[in-house]
């Protein structure tokens, strides 16, 4: 099994620095999967909207690891559309979610966002109308 900055490399993208094996502990054990599916619900979800719906159609949500390797099979995909993997990702406390996608240049990226826990916290503090926030990009999902 190649470890995650093997899988980072071969996928041949430009990484946020935050993505390394130290920041995504037990990456380097994850399940592969041969089963991957890109999911467009066509309107904005939120993280936890996205779980619950992909876990009652029989899939799970792609590990990073299968996210670097799909990337690498695929590289026009996340040209097309941002392709999120939706689970929730602790980066110093702060809730984030891995995506692929277009940089400015045409060239493939691969980014960390916000998700929608870390939106409602910051919202909660200070004091604005709750309003999760919405992704409106694919989810990479495997079959369970």
């Amino acid at each position: 099994m190649r470890t995650l900055e093997e899988l980072i490399a071969a996928a041949n993208c430009n990484t946020n620095f935050e993505i390394t094996s130290a920041n995504f502990p037990g990456a380097d054990h994850a399940i592969f999967s041969d089963q991957l599916e890109v999911i467009d619900f066509g309107t904005g979800l939120g993280i936890q909207e996205v779980v619950k719906i992909i876990k009652g159609r029989g899939f799970r949500p792609a590990t990073i690891f299968e996210g670097f390797d799909f990337a690498a099979r695929n590289p026009e995909a996340q040209r097309e559309s941002n392709i999120v993997i939706p689970e929730e990702f602790s980066i110093r406390g702060v809730n984030v979610v891995l995506f692929f996608g277009a940089d400015f240049n045409h060239g493939r990226l691969v980014d960390l966002t916000f998700s929608d826990t870390w939106c409602s916290k910051i919202y909660d503090k200070v004091g604005l109308l709750h309003t999760p926030c919405k992704i409106r990009d694919k989810f990479l999902v495997s079959r369970i």
